[in-house]
């Protein structure tokens, strides 16, 4: 299917989305009160060995087949830094799970899988806050995402060090406002927030969960959670940071050489034809001069006004800003963005342009690409 047909797919879709969210939200209210009312007979708590001090990672999964290797090593990362974790996941796990991660965590929390991410993220800060813990920083995040991908990693220390009450990796829409998101508000993407004491005891953190409406329909689900999230923390006078921007990469890239520039067009993701056509043009030009430098660096503004940057341009942005994470997907046809990100970052792996991987990262990222639209789940 071309990038114009998933589009119109999506534009025919949107109507019949909202009416079901309008008839849904009567009735996700009472789910929500039933969920709440229920939330200790619902839930089972299994302790771990880790000990509980002044950080707290929320770490959501869902894993429904057995549980990912690179769930240990996102688990033990955090540990070593510090980060007590909390395991919640939205699917029962088995005893030999559980048993593999007591060593790494905190607690392990399973509970229905009610109201996707957000739904889980809520129910962990909920018994954070029960548990009247007094914290100087959380991390809240997912495993929709490899993390980390490669050793030192900097990325808890890099947030910790900030300014920023709130830190994410990645704020969308950047830079120039796309048309398709034209509706949309600027958001951190929800697989990976930090926040420090300030933020943790903000009245606009304990309101926007108290007042969180779960749902286990995708479309609020997004557009209560991600999309109202950062503006919700913004309105209540939290200063927002990311890791990854456009402006550092840019600058970062201006100071390259022409074949460094010249690499990066043929490990580039494109989002249609014309790029694709246009990057070779480039990469083909006889000619490697200033000119030339300008119109590639013309062309890299126009990649990133119409697509997401760290995507488009991931092993560079691995390589110039530190982006230590890959994005796991499902289902997705081989001219997908996450499909041709992916394969470019293995090519990039495969001739020592990237440093090698986390074996057992790198192993589930190779068969999760071998499988491609076969895949389901994370």
């Amino acid at each position: 299917m071309s990038f114009d047909k998933r589009k119109l797919k999506r534009e025919l879709k949107r109507p019949v989305d909202q009416l079901r969210a309008a008839l849904l939200y009567p009735f996700e209210i009472y789910w929500k009160y039933a969920h709440d009312r229920d939330f200790r007979t619902n839930i089972r708590m299994t302790n771990g060995e880790q000990p509980v001090d002044r950080k707290v990672a929320i770490y959501l999964i869902y894993q429904p087949k057995k549980l990912a290797e690179s769930t240990l090593v996102t688990c033990e990362h955090l540990q070593r830094h510090g980060y007590a974790v909390l395991l919640v996941s939205n699917t029962a796990l088995s005893e030999e799970s559980k048993q593999r991660l007591k060593p790494v965590i905190w607690k392990i929390m399973e509970r229905p899988n009610f109201g996707y991410d957000f739904g889980g993220y809520r129910d962990g800060v909920r018994f954070i806050q029960d548990s009247d813990l007094s914290l100087d920083a959380m991390v809240i995040l997912n495993d929709s995402m490899w993390w980390p991908v490669f050793e030192n990693d900097t990325t808890l220390a890099r947030m910790e060090r900030s300014q920023h009450d709130l830190m994410g990796m990645i704020i969308r829409p950047f830079g120039k406002r796309r048309k398709a998101m034209a509706e949309r508000p600027q958001h951190l993407q929800s697989y990976f927030y930090w926040f420090n004491a300030k933020a943790i005891s903000s009245k606009a953190f304990r309101d926007f969960w108290d007042r969180y409406l779960p749902s286990s329909f995708k479309y609020n689900a997004i557009r209560r959670g991600e999309l109202k999230f950062t503006e919700a923390m913004k309105s209540g006078g939290l200063s927002i940071g990311t890791l990854i921007r456009f402006d550092d990469f840019f600058d970062a890239l201006r100071q390259k050489p022409s074949d460094y520039l010249n690499k990066l067009l043929g490990y580039a993701a494109y989002k249609n034809a014309a790029q694709t056509e246009q990057s070779h043009a480039l990469q083909d030009a006889a000619t490697k001069d200033d000119v030339w430098r300008e119109n590639v660096f013309e062309f890299i503004n126009h990649v990133e006004a119409t697509s997401e940057f760290h995507m488009s341009f991931q092993v560079n942005c691995m390589d110039l800003l530190g982006l230590n994470h890959t994005k796991r997907s499902s289902g997705e046809p081989k001219d997908s963005p996450h499909h041709v990100a992916r394969d470019q970052f293995l090519k990039a792996v495969e001739n020592a342009d990237l440093p090698g991987p986390i074996p057992l990262v790198l192993a589930e990222i190779e068969e999760r690409h071998r499988i491609g639209a076969q895949a389901v789940g994370r």
